[in-house]
């Protein structure tokens, strides 16, 4: 795991057991709290946001590198200011770095174990013990290089387990904010599109948190991280609760 000096609070609230007497996963609270309703202001205000999204996405042009680069549909983009400078650079290098993997069948292939492996874990400590050895620990110094490519992947399956199977969506949005906080390389590959949709799903169906929604899609649109078709079903969802 990382070092003690190496980890952000994020990192270090995950590694730390949950206080005495708090909730855990598995209890018998309802897994939907009450709906928040939208207020005429706030559902303009949703609206004009979600139309400037999906107006600011990217038709996107066929690729002939899109069969060998794993990367080519994780939905990151670099925003306006950060289109130059030091981000920029260690942007392309670190993708360059990342087709090391020139057999897509061998990548998919990995990544399936990688999910099986958490699939089976049997409880939110065990997953949170592997995540921090074979997810967050890196001795790279330009941070997970060899595994870049894997990274958002296995982010959005550890936030939806801990959501969905062990019913523990705190851990799972502390997961993406370790991931936004630990190295510039880890958000500029961890979060993505597939991420950020767990984050909306999670701010929503665990906790009716239509504030954060909104703060999520605000920084996904100042980022330049496209939306795409699950995107659109969650917001559409969260546009429909909210307004019954």
């Amino acid at each position: 795991s990382l070092e003690a000096s190496r980890r952000g609070p994020e990192l270090k609230n995950l590694a730390s057991p949950p206080p005495q007497g708090a909730s855990t996963a598995g209890t018998d609270s309802p897994k939907f709290p009450r709906r928040q309703s939208l207020t005429l202001q706030e559902s303009a205000i949703f609206n004009e946001l979600f139309e400037k999204i999906f107006a600011n996405a990217p038709k996107r042009a066929p690729s002939t590198t899109k069969g060998r680069d794993p990367l080519s549909n994780t939905g990151i983009g670099m925003s306006p200011r950060e289109s130059r400078g030091s981000v920029d650079d260690l942007f392309g290098k670190l993708r360059k770095r990342s087709k090391r993997y020139h057999d897509p069948t061998e990548y998919h292939l990995h990544l399936e174990q990688q999910r099986a492996i958490m699939e089976n874990c049997r409880t939110d400590r065990e997953l949170l013990d592997w995540a921090l050895v074979n997810v967050f620990s890196s001795n790279d110094s330009d941070a997970f290089p060899s595994k870049s490519s894997l990274y958002p992947h296995l982010l959005a399956t550890l936030i939806s387990l801990f959501r969905d199977k062990f019913r523990d969506p705190h851990t799972a949005l502390s997961i993406f904010a370790a991931a936004r906080h630990l190295s510039v390389p880890s958000y500029v590959f961890g979060c993505t599109t597939a991420v950020y949709n767990e984050l909306l799903a999670t701010r929503w169906t665990a906790f009716r948190d239509l504030e954060g929604v909104v703060e999520a899609l605000s920084e996904m649109r100042t980022n330049g991280v496209f939306p795409d078709a699950q995107t659109r079903r969650i917001l559409m969802q969260v546009k429909r609760e909210a307004m019954t």
